[in-house]
């Protein structure tokens, strides 16, 4: 295994140990049908993962998840974070992993639309 599949696998198998599990493969055919790079798609995979994480360590379920509850993470978590790695950290793919994972999440109908 090269060493830049090694954290996608490791990011994949944190997402199917998460809160998120039920979604992975969503996520993923959100990506292909979107026809994101395989760099891209590994990146996003890796902020589903630490965002996963952050669920967890805070209970949050999915049916919570809201535009509110990425803003705490990327608001308050992110500054501080201290995770383990492998995780992501640049805010600018955070915020637009977690607006894909919304997405997903609206489509397969878990959370509500976004209030007006």
């Amino acid at each position: 295994m090269t060493a830049t599949r090694r954290p996608f696998r490791q990011s994949i198998d944190q997402l199917r140990d998460s809160p998120l599990a039920f979604y992975v493969d969503a996520f993923e055919q959100h990506l292909h049908e979107g026809g994101y790079a395989p760099t891209t798609h590994r990146k996003y995979i890796g902020c589903f993962a630490h965002f996963a994480r952050w669920m967890g360590e805070h209970q949050l379920s999915v049916e919570e998840l809201s535009e509110d509850a990425t803003a705490r993470f990327l608001d308050q978590h992110l500054p501080q974070c201290r995770c383990p790695g492998p995780v992501t950290r640049t805010p600018r793919d955070l915020r637009a992993a977690l607006g894909h994972l919304l997405l997903v999440l609206r489509a397969e109908a878990v959370i509500p639309e976004a209030a007006p």
